[in-house]
């Protein structure tokens, strides 16, 4: 099975931005990079693309941090008792939804580790994080709750409202997931220095989705819901957190 050359795919792009997706891809687990272009695999590129593009870590004085993650097959569960279960043991506190009123109903949930390193590839830390994918026909949107560090600030999230005494923020982007092989047009150099579209990396072909994330903060977990398919507006995916809130 034939592993990627990361480095060769960022050569191109600002170093500062370079360091960070090296460095996450880099330490990407062999199984879930074989599997780029499946769910999980496509929601990791986009988010390591997007953690590296807006997110900042105060590890230390001019350090960005991105993310790898991986999991164990054997560990997926079916039903939402069981991943509940899971998340507990982990040290994540959150009750799971079963089914949104829009008829979203969960597949299938999974704690795995989330390595954070600096910009000199060194792994800084490691926490717990909970992922869950539910489905409505082909369409697919997926639940998060990591163990929150305090020393992450994600900027360009925007405080949406105030549920009942809860934050609720929402961010949303362009992503362009290409092939590893792709060569960025003078268009695409100028879309992402103005910070129009963020580029993630392992499809078979050129897709182009806007991503939508919403996101809480309850005690020391973080939950954030995502639609990366245009399957629903934010209006809906807010509404969608709600209930989430709801059931805490």
């Amino acid at each position: 099975m034939q592993k990627h050359d990361w480095n060769k795919v960022f050569d191109e792009r600002p170093e500062e931005f370079h360091e960070c997706v090296k460095s996450a891809l880099a330490q990407l687990p062999e199984k879930e990079e074989i599997n780029m272009k499946k769910s999980f695999g496509k929601k990791f590129a986009v988010v390591v693309a997007a953690v590296a593009a807006i997110s900042v870590t105060a590890v230390g004085a001019g350090k960005i941090v991105s993310m790898s993650s991986g999991r164990n097959m054997f560990e997926v569960e079916d039903t939402v008792e069981k991943t509940e279960e899971q998340a507990k043991d982990a040290g994540i506190e959150i009750n799971i939804v079963d089914k949104f009123d829009n008829g979203y109903t969960f597949k299938e949930g999974y704690v795995g580790d989330v390595d954070h390193w600096d910009d000199s590839g060194n792994k800084v830390a490691t926490t717990k994080n909970l992922s869950a994918t539910y489905v409505l026909g082909d369409a697919s949107v997926y639940l998060d709750a990591d163990q929150k560090n305090d020393e992450s600030e994600y900027v360009d999230y925007v405080l949406e409202e105030n549920y009942d005494g809860t934050d609720i923020y929402t961010y949303e982007w362009t992503n362009k997931f290409v092939p590893d092989d792709y060569e960025m047009t003078e268009q695409d150099k100028i879309d992402e220095a103005e910070g129009k579209v963020v580029f993630s990396y392992g499809s078979d072909e050129v897709e182009v989705n806007e991503i939508k994330t919403v996101k809480f903060v309850k005690d020391n977990t973080q939950v954030t819901l995502m639609d990366m398919d245009s399957n629903v507006d934010m209006g809906e995916l807010v509404n969608m957190l709600k209930t989430v809130i709801d059931a805490q």
